[in-house]
């Protein structure tokens, strides 16, 4: 599906051209073709080769990667398989060999081993006055190639700089419109260009979930290939940026969002370097403003990190949130809990037989805890349970709680889970007062609007769809609001929450349902 990287390119095409036109007159050209990954580099060279070998012209092309970085002329190879002895006398032949003269393209020039960078600084230097087109294409910052390199770049008019630009709202309607109607695609256009940020490779990966749901779906709703679409970015992307964007995912959980002195911290790199990788994921489309653009490219990337990774990062982040601005990462060192509540027991040891006092109000223990510094996820166990406690200290019991939740989520040993599980209900509970009105109160806006679409009758999948969450969102939400209300399920949920929170900006059941088969 090469429409999505050719959409609103022709400009860039027509440009190539006329330097290809330049070229074929004697006088060598240079394109140095720049943008953030996702683009279109590549799909955009590979077209432009095929136009001029249908134009007569001879094209090499080449791509370099990162991991044959170390390879010496690689690159070289590629375009000359039997590399010989005189470059630039080979390269002559082959542009005199036809009308059109030679083009050369190589793709990720930044990923290029330095040996073939020196050829092709050589073949650029002595191809002036030949009639030659070297084009190039090259990431946005921080992944370029060597200063030196550009260094040694003729100047204009023999070198043209070529910056691809997101796709405007209108392109993304166009693509959307080669696998849609029109009406369809100008309705979700909007959506996907802020869900994608004009990125062509995401923009194909919502387009690929909403072929797959059905083109004539009535909402954009992200899927699994829109969380593939942001990991592969992110893995052609400098290595930074994924330690960044998964640091900012565990942050995003724990805090709601993180700052760039945060996450230095959190991933001992300078402050430079973290903001020059927050712009790259803005410009690549994933964060807008630091954050991700929607909970489907949060998860893909906290999937994308190891078992190990996540859990080190969360430990580190659940201790850095404790211990507040300012002060080092120190050793885990777990204080008596002023909550009352004893710590999870160490792998083998029996949990306590007494339920803690209410969490709010007891006393101070004044005896020494268990030693939660273990290996593993004990560690990491220990350090969300800190974190937690500490929050509810400070009066915060939603940083408490997701603390807790990940703490569940990372912990194995069935006696540690036993206890956070017991402590999460209770932080759950005092949490969430139930006021004289039946809980209706107590209940967030999005409790509220969750509530009022599965007591009109909608299943979890229709809701999730509906507001933009997923199912699992759609699962937390109505469990909170039963403990609320005090029902059982949703065949109980009270008829004022149809009545009193119904949205009028979401549609029915019986419409939701003719709209969505495939949800069912």
């Amino acid at each position: 599906m090469r429409e999505p990287f050719l959409a609103e390119r022709a400009g860039v095409l027509a440009e190539l051209h006329d330097l290809a036109h330049q070229a074929g007159a004697g006088r060598g050209r240079v394109a140095l073709v720049t943008g953030a990954v996702g683009t279109g580099k590549t799909e955009l060279l590979h077209a432009f080769g095929e136009r001029m070998v249908a134009a007569g012209a001879v094209y090499l092309g080449a791509g370099a990667v990162r991991a044959e970085r170390s390879v010496p002329f690689g690159v070289l190879h590629q375009l000359f398989p039997l590399l010989p002895a005189d470059l630039y006398t080979a390269e002559l032949e082959l542009a005199e060999r036809v009308p059109g003269g030679l083009v050369i393209g190589v793709d990720d020039i930044q990923h290029a081993d330095p040996a073939s960078l020196e050829g092709l600084l050589f073949l650029i230097r002595r191809s002036v006055r030949a009639r030659v087109l070297i084009v190039l294409s090259e990431s946005a910052p921080p992944q370029v190639a060597p200063p030196s390199f550009h260094a040694e770049l003729p100047r204009a008019p023999h070198l043209r700089r070529i910056r691809l630009q997101p796709l405007s709202p209108d392109g993304v309607a166009a693509v959307l419109g080669r696998h849609m109607d029109q009406p369809t695609a100008r309705r979700l256009a909007p959506d996907c260009h802020r869900l994608s940020g004009g990125n062509p490779l995401l923009v194909r990966g919502l387009l690929d979930d909403q072929v797959a749901r059905g083109t004539g779906a009535v909402r954009l709703v992200p899927g699994p290939r829109y969380g593939e679409t942001v990991v592969a970015c992110l893995y052609r992307c400098d290595p930074a940026m994924l330690r960044v964007a998964g640091a900012l995912a565990v942050l995003a959980v724990l805090a709601g969002a993180g700052t760039p002195v945060l996450v230095g911290e959190l991933l001992s790199l300078e402050l430079s370097q973290v903001r020059q990788a927050l712009r790259g994921l803005n410009d690549i489309g994933v964060l807008v403003d630091g954050r991700f653009r929607h909970p489907v490219a949060r998860a893909a990337v906290l999937a994308a990190l190891s078992a190990e990774e996540r859990n080190d990062l969360r430990a580190r982040a659940a201790r850095r949130l404790h211990r507040g601005p300012g002060r080092e990462l120190a050793p885990i060192a777990v204080r008596p809990p002023r909550s009352g509540v004893r710590p999870p027991p160490r792998v083998g040891e029996a949990p306590p037989v007494r339920d803690a006092p209410p969490v709010r109000d007891a006393p101070p223990v004044r005896e020494a805890p268990p030693d939660l510094a273990d290996a593993g996820a004990g560690r990491v166990t220990a350090a969300l349970w800190a974190a937690a406690e500490g929050a509810l200290d400070d009066g915060d019991p939603d940083l408490a709680l997701g603390c807790l939740r990940l703490a569940l989520r990372s912990e194995v040993d069935p006696q540690r889970r036993a206890v956070i599980t017991a402590m999460l209900a209770r932080v759950e509970a005092a949490a969430s007062p139930r006021p004289d009105d039946g809980g209706h109160a107590s209940m967030s806006d999005a409790e509220r609007r969750v509530a009022s679409l599965a007591a009109n009758g909608h299943t979890n999948r229709q809701i999730a769809e509906a507001l933009y969450i997923t199912v699992s969102t759609v699962e937390q939400h109505l469990t909170r609001v039963y403990r609320k209300l005090r029902v059982c399920g949703r065949t109980e949920l009270p008829a004022t929450c149809a009545a009193r929170d119904a949205d009028p900006g979401i549609p029915d059941g019986p419409t939701l349902r003719a709209r969505s088969p495939r949800s069912l």
